[in-house]
């Protein structure tokens, strides 16, 4: 019921800012914005690390849910057409942790 919830604020928030997502503002410019993994966009690795946060989730539950968890497979771009695509753990974790 938690992502449930933190999925809708999640929408919410960018639909009422749509200038909220501009990758600029948002993503530190010491962060390379060309890096990254297959299939792994900014606003998936925002959602995710989002849900990870909030929900206080460790990488296989994250993992399970981003794999399975109809609504924030909707939230990430999941029609159609590219349903079955499979997030591997080892994605998850390169795109989603960051040393504190």
């Amino acid at each position: 019921m938690q992502i449930i919830i933190v999925v809708i604020g999640i929408n919410m928030y960018f639909l009422n800012n749509l200038s909220a997502l501009d990758s600029k503002r948002l993503i530190p410019e010491n962060v390379a914005r060309n890096n990254g993994r297959r299939d792994m966009d900014f606003w998936k690795i925002f959602v995710l690390g989002m849900l990870r946060l909030n929900c206080n989730l460790d990488f296989d539950k994250l993992h399970e849910f981003a794999n399975n968890h109809r609504n924030l497979r909707l939230m990430l771009d999941h029609g159609k057409f590219n349903w079955d695509y499979y997030y591997a753990l080892q994605t998850i974790k390169d795109n989603v942790w960051r040393p504190l």
